[in-house]
């Protein structure tokens, strides 16, 4: 169903275009003798298609209404093209201030940002300060080996003792 719904578009846009050729090359404004004038398979599609037919009418409509020479509206005087200028302008000032205003607040938000990013990374270096105490491994004098440092006072007194003990 949907290749023949799509092999109809196809069919109906190559006849539109076959339809525009031909009320090209012809000089009436009848439908009937326009649809004489056509060739076979032209003549059957346009019989047959309603959106097709319907076009060529309303071509042909346009182009007999355009023949009988319809008198031009009289001109709307310089007051009517300044208000409809002065109103285009306004509409492109208010367009360009819309997307001025948009890009103004960039700069703001970048200088808050990096605010709240400075802060963010003053806490979280506080934070593993506070969390992780380092603390560098203590070398032994006497044999050069790396000798762990505990946090508890007890552990730490042994090892100041031991190190005054193996100094001269």
């Amino acid at each position: 169903m949907w290749n023949r719904r799509k092999e109809q578009k196809r069919d109906c846009a190559a006849a539109q275009s076959r339809t525009q050729n031909l009320l090209n090359g012809w000089g009436g404004t009848d439908a009937a003798e326009c649809l004489g004038t056509a060739d076979g398979e032209l003549r059957v599609h346009l019989e047959a298609c309603p959106d097709c037919r319907e076009g060529m009418e309303k071509t042909l409509e346009a182009r007999s209404v355009l023949r009988q020479g319809v008198a031009a509206a009289a001109d709307p005087g310089a007051a009517f093209t300044r208000r409809i200028m002065l109103a285009v302008d306004a509409a492109a000032e208010k367009e360009s201030a819309a997307v001025a205003n948009t890009w103004m607040a960039v700069p703001a938000l970048a200088s808050r940002m990096a605010w709240v990013c400075a802060f963010a990374l003053l806490l979280a270096a506080a934070w593993l300060h506070e969390t992780r105490a380092y603390s560098p491994p203590a070398r032994s004098a006497a044999n050069g080996e790396m000798a762990l440092v505990s946090d508890s006072p007890a552990e730490s007194e042994e090892v100041l003792v031991s190190v005054a003990r193996s100094e001269p």
